[in-house]
């Protein structure tokens, strides 16, 4: 049996760097399968385009009426529903219940009373950007952008409502619309550090990368403490091998410290330098705030491998394998570790259970043509 020495492994990084169909243990990363503006796009979206939780609300809760049993409801509900039940003619009463609602995520409840409020006064513009969010987060994408547009015309200074429509815009991919929203909402407002968020989302979806950065240096300008724009600056330089993502990643954990999209990228920065004792550190720190990060463990599986750490490297990559079953590279780092300990039966089994995932996968052959040797 073959064992790979330390000179070898360095080989085998350095020929992986270059395609992404010759993986051996692959180091992570959150751009491995999409492109800069895609990967912007998903992870900022995510944060006001939420995936519907209509199918989670029970039932019986799906009507509302105005005698909604009050016991039923927490104490600031209670007392709104005494009050529409004695003033059902009062606007505000619904407006204020649908935002407690939209808290505690009974998008139907808080829809229906919306639908009331303004019903009764439609005139008033926060009611329509209220409308538009609860639209917004259950995906009726035409609703949405109808009740902000009303809300824009009933207030043309209205920086919020300019800001959704260019983030929808922005998330069906109809970037005039979208960028055209956007300068009305800096136009409305310049101090708002959260419009350059989006708008660099505009100029990633053009391949416009430095304006982009540009635009996010330009939120951090205006808020030292934005930790979106400083994880997405420390995100976009590491993707683009910027020496300086470590500094807004630091930057980032300085204002969160538990914030795990950091700590990873910033251990990936330090992986990717070889400083193995910090990026170890980094993902350690995720795990104990997250023990199933799929990524920290894959990755403190692939650091304790080069290390030589194989009982330590078996183990990260076990529990990956635990929570991906068809995590192929798992099986193949665990595989190379048992094959380093002169474990040729459960590194045998590590790499034909690869070849059962994927058939054609070449480096799990070869892998057992050596344990043949």
């Amino acid at each position: 049996m073959k064992i790979i020495q330390k000179t070898n492994k360095k080989q085998y990084r350095q020929q992986t760097n270059s395609s992404e169909n010759d993986v051996f243990l692959p180091a992570l990363k959150y751009s491995s399968s999409m492109t800069l503006r895609t990967f912007f796009i998903l992870i900022s979206l995510c944060s006001f385009v939420l995936v519907s939780c209509l199918n989670t609300e029970k039932k019986e809760n799906q009507k509302l009426i105005i005698e909604l049993p009050v016991n039923s409801l927490d104490s600031q509900l209670n007392a709104l529903t005494k009050k529409i039940i004695r003033h059902p003619e009062k606007d505000e009463l619904y407006f204020q219940r649908a935002k407690l609602f939209k808290q505690k995520g009974k998008l139907l409840l808080a829809t229906h009373d919306m639908g009331k409020a303004i019903a009764l006064q439609a005139q008033i513009f926060e009611y329509f950007n209220l409308a538009g969010d609860l639209y917004f987060e259950t995906n009726n994408i035409k609703s949405a952008i109808d009740a902000y547009e009303k809300s824009c015309k009933l207030n043309p200074d209205n920086e919020y409502a300019f800001l959704q429509l260019g983030k929808i815009y922005l998330y069906t991919s109809q970037l005039r619309e979208a960028i055209a929203y956007l300068n009305k909402a800096v136009e409305a407002n310049k101090f708002n550090p959260d419009i350059y968020n989006t708008i660099s989302l505009y100029f990633l979806q053009k391949n416009d990368t430095i304006r982009a950065i540009e635009s996010l240096k330009t939120a951090v300008k205006i808020d030292p403490e934005n930790l979106t724009a400083y994880r997405n600056l420390g995100e976009l330089l590491l993707l683009t091998k910027n020496k300086d993502a470590l500094l807004y990643l630091n930057n980032a954990l300085r204002v969160k410290a538990d914030d795990i999209a950091s700590l990873y990228n910033r251990g990936k920065y330090y992986q990717d330098k070889d400083s193995f004792n910090l990026a170890i550190s980094d993902y350690e720190n995720i795990l104990s705030l997250e023990p199933n990060h799929k990524s920290a463990n894959y990755n403190l599986g692939y650091i304790n491998y080069l290390l030589d750490k194989y009982e330590q490297s078996i183990s990260y990559f076990s529990k990956v394998i635990s929570l991906n079953p068809d995590k192929k590279e798992a099986y193949l780092g665990r595989g190379m570790c048992y094959a380093a300990l002169k474990n040729n039966k459960l590194a045998a089994d590590d790499f034909n259970k690869i070849l059962l995932i994927d058939p054609k996968d070449e480096i799990a052959r070869k892998e057992l043509m050596k344990l043949s040797k």
